[in-house]
């Protein structure tokens, strides 16, 4: 293993020389000069010579130990592989061994090291030529046991999205909750990490998709329809080379929609773990119509952004409940539809709760396997009623549940950055999208997450895939323009700003002169007197309101916002008083007198938390008991 000084002179890997001291690769007198994470991470493999770095290595020696995404890492593994123009499998420069780390192919050779070549002796000859065959048999053996197209527990296995090849238009709600159930059946066979692919990917083989997702195996399913008569067809593949691993196919009728569920699960489950004891979620039998609005109910919920769909979720759950009462997960789903009413319905915020609770109670009582997931529910509306300690327990209870999903982990994000545990907030985050890494709702909670500690290169990224995953929500935008205006960007700021008050169908007149006054501060009173006149005829929201305050110099305005959040419910987002644009209202004399109000000094008693250097830094002893 070499030291960072011994390489600073520059060493050789392969046909490429690298110069630290100039951060340059260099092959004959082509020169390129990678990213700085990009040379970073080859430095950390450079000194490792052959060995493997793993994932946590290379955040603590190139991310200086902040919480990261795989997304980053891979993307720098990428373009280090693209400077070594190592772009096709297998690897001949950067190799990576799954849930170990990367390691560098190519031996690593300091320049100044020129060893004396020897003529090989004439009696070693035979030595050597027998050496070398047993060495080529040996490395043919370790290569079929490594890339043997088995699955078992040290496998990550991603499902992409259901392709639909129907005659019959409307069949995606199907498709939606065969794929749930098959979900729920992979994870609950206590092996493999399962990740749920929301994007179809044409334009990429198996194996870039297998590196995007960060899998092993890649499953594809296909469902045909003709009348009432379905096929669902389904392979698994190599992620490292394309190789078919298991496939097959199952047939029913569009009424029999629960047998069909059960032979999919059934087949799948048989054909990547031979000999595994299916278990689903319930032992309910629901009925064919039953499970059809219980299906249509999650192809709803999940595009929950689009007007009117929360409301046809919740008709499609009642619905599915009242077909068959005994079915769990219908009670669960009804219930999160219910909690998320008052933030995208406006609805009211006691009502919702109440009837939040009443269903979960209702589904534990019939089908007690959503117990441990109920958790999330619960939760949620701890959360919005500030009662932070019992709503951190039992966001606990739900992110060890046996099936779990990601809105577990995105709603805990959320409830720690409420009350300034930024740095928690993203490791949560980070969970919610290593399972569920295509969910534009899950990489925006990563985004903002990235953006409130401060890390501008993650927040951009996250950022940008969200918007490529088709992320929809005025909250979104606005914090994407509070994360433009800080690195300086500030026309894609004033633009986002805009979209983001039209969505919600607010007044814009104030944008430019704030935006101008940002830009130029001496025109200040200018963007205040705009900043007024909105906020006077009620046209300007109060999580705008704060940070726009604070930003121009009028903290005792801002506070008097801030005060608002004593209210009964979340009035804005609680986090928007931790981030690095309100510090001037943490140094406000009334600062402290809120926290109290808001029960945040009494969790953080119950926790060992302290504002350290205007971070929340807590005890982790105590987080463990959890």
């Amino acid at each position: 293993m070499f030291t960072e000084e011994d390489l600073q002179d520059g060493f050789r890997i392969g046909e490429y020389e690298v110069l630290p001291k100039r951060h340059v690769i260099r092959k004959g007198k082509e020169e390129q000069s990678p990213e700085p994470k990009v040379f970073g991470v080859l430095m950390s493999l450079a000194r490792r010579n052959g060995d493997d770095v793993s994932r946590d290595e290379l955040i603590d020696e190139v991310w200086d130990g902040r919480p990261t995404a795989d997304g980053p890492i891979a993307r720098a593994i990428t373009q280090l592989r693209g400077h070594f123009e190592d772009r096709q499998r297998p690897y001949r420069y950067v190799q990576a061994k799954h849930k170990i780390g990367y390691h560098l192919v190519q031996p690593v050779a300091l320049l100044e090291d020129k060893p004396a070549q020897q003529a090989p002796r004439e009696d070693n000859a035979l030595w050597q030529a027998i050496a070398g065959a047993a060495i080529a048999i040996l490395l043919a053996l370790v290569i079929w046991i490594l890339w043997r197209p088995d699955v078992d527990a040290t496998d990550a296995i991603g499902v992409l999205p259901f392709d639909v090849a129907s005659d019959v238009s409307g069949d995606e709600h199907i498709a939606v909750g065969l794929k749930e159930e098959l979900l729920r059946a992979l994870v609950s066979a206590d092996g493999p990490v399962i990740k749920n692919g929301r994007v179809r990917y044409p334009d990429l083989d198996v194996p870039e998709i297998a590196d995007h997702l960060d899998v092993t195996v890649v499953v594809s399913v296909t469902l045909l329809r003709d009348g009432e008569n379905l096929e669902v067809a389904w392979r698994a593949e190599s992620g490292r080379d394309s190789s078919l691993i298991a496939s097959d196919s199952v047939r029913g009728l569009k009424g029999e929609m629960l047998e069909l569920q059960r032979m999919l699960v059934a087949s799948v489950m048989n054909g990547l773990f031979p000999g595994a004891r299916q278990e689903l979620i319930t032992e309910s039998r629901l009925t064919g119509a039953g499970i059809e609005s219980y299906y249509l109910g999650l192809y709803a919920i999940e595009r929950r952004g689009e007007p009117g769909n929360l409301m046809n979720a919740i008709e499609h759950f009642q619905a599915a409940i009242r077909l068959d009462p005994s079915f769990g997960p219908a009670y669960l789903s009804l219930a999160t539809a219910y909690a998320l009413l008052p933030d995208l319905e406006n609805a009211p915020l006691e009502e919702s709760h109440r009837l939040a609770i009443q269903t979960i109670e209702a589904g534990v009582k019939v089908d007690s396997s959503i117990a441990d997931a109920s958790g999330a529910i619960y939760g949620h509306v701890y959360h919005k009623q500030k009662r932070w300690k019992k709503a951190e327990e039992a966001y606990q209870r739900a992110i060890n549940a046996r099936v779990v999903d990601s809105n577990a982990f995105n709603w805990y994000s959320r409830m720690l950055a409420s009350v300034g545990r930024l740095d928690a907030s993203v490791e949560e985050a980070l969970k919610a999208q290593r399972i569920d890494p295509d969910s534009a709702i899950v990489n925006s909670r990563l985004a903002i997450a990235y953006a409130w500690i401060g890390d501008s290169a993650n927040a951009a990224e996250f950022f940008e895939r969200s918007r490529y995953l088709g992320v929809r929500g005025s909250t979104h935008l606005l914090a994407n323009a509070l994360f433009l205006t800080r690195i300086g960007q500030l026309e894609a700021a004033r633009q986002l700003t805009t979209a983001g008050l039209r969505m919600q169908g607010a007044n814009s007149d104030w944008i430019d002169p704030v935006f101008t006054a940002f830009a130029e501060p001496s025109r200040r009173d200018d963007a205040l007197a705009a900043v007024n006149a909105a906020s006077d005829a009620g046209q300007l929201a109060p999580q705008i309101e704060i940070i726009v305050r604070t930003m121009l110099g009028d903290t005792d305005r801002a506070m008097d916002i801030a005060e608002l959040l004593k209210s009964p419910g979340e009035m804005f987002e609680i986090d928007l008083l931790f981030v690095p644009e309100t510090k001037p209202l943490r140094d406000h004399p009334r600062f402290s007198t809120l926290l109290e109000d808001l029960g945040i000094t009494d969790y953080w008693r119950s926790r060992g938390c302290k504002l350290i250097a205007d971070s929340v830094v807590c005890d982790q002893r105590r987080d463990q008991k959890l």
